[in-house]
């Protein structure tokens, strides 16, 4: 990436940094970014606007990221009208660990909420957003690097057209680190 902030190397040695220091697994510096993320999202358009938002999630830890977002804004902010778990994965996908826990926990607490939707993505299932909706997208993080085909290259398609409505729309690519890291 030629205007990117932090290399990719950077950005994981950041990761890899943060959770030495704090003495975190993976999993924990996800459920740190997630959270974070959530809040700011809350805070800063849904506390002043209630909207639908729908995350759509991919199969690595960038998607789990986007869980614990949906998940965050469920179980904190109880404002928010409907948060739909939109899960973009091909047939026979695998999913990193840490998203298998992410999605296990989803599960476990989507059925505790009237307001909690899963939409698994298909050419014949796809979510029919509004206008105001609001769009996260955690499909792809920092450890894509190759092109983008098949399946995601339509869902990347149906976001971007999306994003073309003039709808309010997040690219959830995060460096999992915590600002109460000391560098």
């Amino acid at each position: 990436m030629e205007n990117a902030i932090l290399k990719v190397s950077e950005i994981r040695e950041c990761e890899r940094f943060t959770m030495q220091k704090q003495g975190i697994s993976s999993l924990q510096l996800m459920e740190q970014a997630g959270a974070a993320c959530a809040e700011t999202l809350y805070y800063n358009v849904l506390l002043y606007d209630v909207q639908d938002v729908y995350f759509y999630v991919g199969t690595g830890n960038n998607g789990g990221d986007g869980v614990v977002m949906a998940i965050q804004l469920l179980e904190e902010h109880h404002l928010v009208n409907q948060v739909h778990l939109v899960i973009c994965a091909p047939e026979n996908a695998r999913y990193s660990s840490e998203m298998e826990y992410q999605l296990q926990r989803w599960q476990k607490v989507s059925e505790q909420y009237e307001n909690a939707h899963t939409i698994h993505y298909t050419a014949d299932n796809q979510p029919e957003e509004k206008e105001d909706d609001i769009i996260v997208d955690a499909l792809f993080g920092i450890g894509l690097n190759k092109p983008v085909t098949g399946f995601f290259a339509e869902v990347i398609q149906h976001i971007n057209f999306l994003r073309d409505s003039s709808r309010i729309s997040i690219r959830l690519t995060i460096a999992r680190w915590s600002s109460r890291t000391r560098f």
